[in-house]
């Protein structure tokens, strides 16, 4: 009856095989999302007709808001990948990771066949990226490692605006697969 009409989402970490334990409930609808992240919970405001500060702490929250909701799309835009067989990304499983512990993997995508498994991060805008994420990056792969037994393991950064030729190259480098704008909308 919770999910009778068919709102609420129940999700696992990509390797557990008891999802009772470690799920995690989420609305699958990105509307409701931010009906319930900003109309709601801030309707009394909207009562009062002070429309601008409403817009105003929208405003300042909304790349907290992107974030999830990017994470979302570039697991659609993976799961795409793979069927079309484009691009050399072809998994069988592609979703989050979180453990007991403080790790939580923004994508993890990898083949059955335990041939390669990707480990990425979403970041919404570009000039958020720097040492510091690549070196989280390069731990969450460790993490994958002693758990999980894969033959090769690619890094891989999600961008949702441009990248820069400069910063594109240096990832690149860095053994780091970089995926921006131009990438989610070719097949």
């Amino acid at each position: 009856m919770l999910n009778y009409y068919g709102l609420i989402e129940k999700t696992g970490s990509v390797f557990s095989r008891d999802t009772a334990k470690t799920s995690r409930y989420y609305l699958r609808d990105n509307f409701l999302t931010f009906w319930f992240r900003y109309v709601n919970k801030n309707f009394s405001i909207l009562e009062q007709n002070a429309s601008a500060r409403f817009l105003l702490k929208i405003k300042r929250d909304l790349p907290n808001f992107f974030g999830p909701q990017f994470e979302k799309f570039i697991a659609s835009w993976l799961q795409m990948q793979s069927f079309a067989n484009a691009q050399d990304l072809v998994f069988d499983q592609v979703g989050k990771y979180w453990d007991k512990g403080q790790n939580e993997i923004d994508v993890v995508a990898y083949s059955d066949d335990h041939e390669l498994c990707l480990v990425g991060e979403c970041k919404w805008n570009s000039k958020r990226i720097n040492s510091t994420v690549v070196a989280k990056l390069s731990q969450q792969v460790e993490v994958i490692k002693r758990k999980q037994n894969f033959k090769k393991f690619q890094k891989a950064l999600f961008v949702g605006d441009t990248v820069s030729p400069q910063l594109r190259e240096s990832l690149v480098k860095q053994d780091v697969k970089i995926f921006d704008v131009s990438d989610y909308w070719r097949i």
